[in-house]
């Protein structure tokens, strides 16, 4: 993919599990942009230190191995934002960690967006904020998205073995389950549940695969 200007925006989750996989380089390599674009919120470590869900999860070492890599990532900043009545509008509608990476985006020319958090696309689809919803079309990478061009690139075994110690993740571990016997197989069911949340997205989905995704229904 050719090169991008401008940041590419992680939100917590999505960090934590693509760290825990060891492939968060490659896939802002993927999408086209260098390590040094992806930018973080500045609560993410303290959230990653301080969560329940994380220490129940992910034994202190790999929690400390996380921690390491997020610092590695510059923040994004309140001047980044631009509108703050667009911020506003955005907090009345999802999660404020989430909705502060939305309106960075948005503002942010060549930005995109890595977000784990289905409920936010579809409340951000489901609101009036029609600016944003603009701003935002093809600009969302979900997680699905992520996992196809790591299938694509590296095949469903090598994709599985990356993730072992992220199984507890639910998506994660029904899209790359052994189950899934084959390369083909395991797209398949990343298409499923692409294309699930791409119908209630109102396009602001990034689609990694315009010509495959999306487009079967």
């Amino acid at each position: 993919m050719a090169e991008r200007t401008g940041a590419l925006l992680l939100d917590t989750d999505v960090l934590v599990l693509l760290s825990v996989a060891g492939v968060l380089d490659e896939v802002a390599s993927l999408l086209g942009y260098a390590p040094s674009q992806m930018r973080r919120l500045p609560a993410s470590v303290y959230q990653v230190q301080r969560s329940k869900k994380f220490a129940e999860t992910y034994a202190a070492p790999v929690l400390a191995s996380i921690v390491q890599s997020l610092r590695k990532i510059d923040e994004t900043t309140e001047s980044e934002v631009g509108d703050l009545e667009l911020l506003n509008a955005l907090n009345a509608a999802m999660d404020v960690g989430e909705a502060q990476l939305i309106a960075t985006a948005s503002a942010t020319e060549g930005a995109l967006l890595v977000s784990g958090d289905k409920r936010a696309v579809r409340n951000l689809a489901r609101s009036q904020v029609h600016t944003c919803i603009a701003a935002m079309q093809n600009r969302i990478v979900c997680l699905e998205a992520a996992l196809w061009m790591l299938v694509q690139k590296n095949g469903a075994a090598q994709t599985r073995r990356a993730f072992m110690h992220a199984l507890n993740h639910k998506t994660v571990r029904i899209l790359l389950s052994e189950s899934m016997t084959c390369d083909q197989q395991c797209l398949d069911g990343i298409a499923s549940f692409f294309e699930d949340l791409h119908k209630d997205a109102k396009g602001l989905l990034f689609n990694p695969a315009p010509s495959i995704l999306a487009c079967r229904r």
